[in-house]
């Protein structure tokens, strides 16, 4: 337990290296007087150390554990939430020292899976925005979680990065894990099975992304022809239209299906061409966003 001080464990007979007893197995023995007086204190100072070589302050810690409790026990001294303390033995059982290897192994593969390995010798704080994100993911389902919930997890990620992160999140969710996300990225929320939307506080739709998007009370439509992106404004004067916004060198409408006729004038008179086209998630959410009628760029 430090120089000077009583060993919280010690051979029954000989020395650490060369145990000489009888037994067919050397005899430990927990000296738990010396363990209560100066664990905590060699943790403490443990903890110091790390912090004063820029390797802290303690985002996680993975301690021995001979008691399911050591989340509470550790978690006031060391000034972390019990949730960052990581507990393996609620499914692993109390598997005292082995806990601490079980756990590293756990940190071995998360490591692999997530891509970490070049970065493993560097502060998390120096990680760009990108690896940041990636260790924080791989650092929320490092215990094996039955719930995960995740808030933005793709956000500053590239392309790339983002299929990457997701294929992750749908792997965990396909071996039973329930897994939570909230994002304001309509796109990625059609990945998800099931979509709940809020607004002001309230549950204003919920079920999968397509039915969310077939049950929108308006529709969509595309308004293509030269310059017809110059409309953007001049579209939301027609009564019923609800919202627009680009889609590649078109204009996509979304309004009151009793605006048809009028959008269709609008398009005549501009020698343009206008299309019904099927709903997006997007445009079921400006929907219940929008009141109908309301006319918003």
């Amino acid at each position: 337990m430090g120089r000077g001080r009583t060993p919280g464990l010690a051979v029954a007979d000989g020395g650490s290296d060369t145990p000489s007893c009888s037994a067919r197995f050397p005899e430990f023995r927990h000296a738990f007087t010396a363990i209560h007086r100066s664990g905590l204190e060699l943790l403490l100072h443990c903890a110091a150390a790390a912090d004063s070589t820029g390797s802290g302050p303690a985002d996680c810690v993975l301690p021995h554990q001979a008691n399911g409790r050591i989340d509470a026990i550790l978690a006031r001294p060391l000034g972390l939430a019990p949730e960052r303390i990581v507990v393996t033995a609620d499914w692993l059982g109390n598997t005292g020292s082995a806990a601490i290897w079980l756990a590293l192994s756990q940190v071995e593969a998360a490591i692999g899976e997530f891509g970490l390995g070049p970065w493993t010798r560097s502060p998390a704080g120096s990680l760009s925005g990108g690896w940041a994100r990636r260790l924080q993911l791989a650092v929320s389902l490092l215990h094996s979680p039955r719930l995960v919930l995740l808030d933005q997890p793709t956000a500053g990620l590239d392309a790339a990065a983002r299929q990457e992160v997701w294929r992750c999140v749908e792997a965990r969710a396909a071996t039973g894990t329930g897994v939570i996300v909230c994002t304001h990225d309509l796109v990625e929320a059609e990945r998800c099975s099931q979509t709940a939307f809020f607004a002001e506080g309230q549950v204003v739709a919920a079920g999968a992304p397509a039915e969310i998007a077939a049950g929108s009370p308006a529709v969509a439509f595309l308004l293509c022809g030269t310059d017809v992106r110059l409309l953007a404004n001049d579209v939301t004067t027609v009564a019923g239209v609800i919202a627009s916004y680009p889609q590649g060198k078109g204009l996509r409408v979304v309004a009151d299906p009793v605006a048809e006729l009028d959008l269709r004038r609008f398009a005549a008179m501009h020698a343009a061409s206008l299309a019904r086209v099927g709903a997006r998630l997007e445009d079921a959410i400006l929907t219940w966003s929008l009141p109908m009628g309301r006319r918003q760029t």
